[in-house]
């Protein structure tokens, strides 16, 4: 009887510890899991603002293109598009360098708008500034 119960009482550790192994062995797969996820959050929150920030550029590059084309006025239309983007753009950005830039950008966004309402080329310059101050964070 003494025998039996020796036994039993080293199965159940036996079990106990073969339990214990497989929880410890799952924790850290898990928790590894969620150091990846962290990691491919933080990488897809980074792409998703550069793809903001180029679908920014596309927009420029069509004003620059009524500019060239001297539609100031349907280059004032977009101009506005593009400046109320930008404000979108900088209020969803969390990256300091993006922020910058975004910031630096709206700035000139009354310089623009004065300069597409004198028909003045000057406009292209400073389109094709911003457009730089953009691509330079990418």
């Amino acid at each position: 009887m003494r025998k039996l119960s020796s036994i039993t009482i080293l199965l159940l550790i036996l079990v106990a510890l073969g339990y214990l192994a497989g929880y410890l062995s799952e924790h850290r797969r898990r928790a590894d899991a969620e150091s990846n996820l962290r990691w491919v959050n933080a990488q897809l929150a980074d792409a998703e603002e550069r793809l903001g920030i180029c679908g920014l550029e596309n927009q420029l590059l069509s004003v620059l293109k009524k500019v060239d084309a001297n539609n100031y006025g349907d280059a004032l239309k977009l101009s506005t598009e593009f400046f109320d983007g930008v404000s979108k753009q900088m209020a969803r950005t969390q990256n300091a360098n993006f922020k910058s830039a975004l910031q630096s950008v709206l700035e000139t966004r009354d310089s623009v708008t004065a300069a597409l309402s004198r028909n003045d080329r000057a406009a292209a310059d400073l389109l094709r500034a911003a457009l730089e101050r953009l691509h330079s964070v990418l």
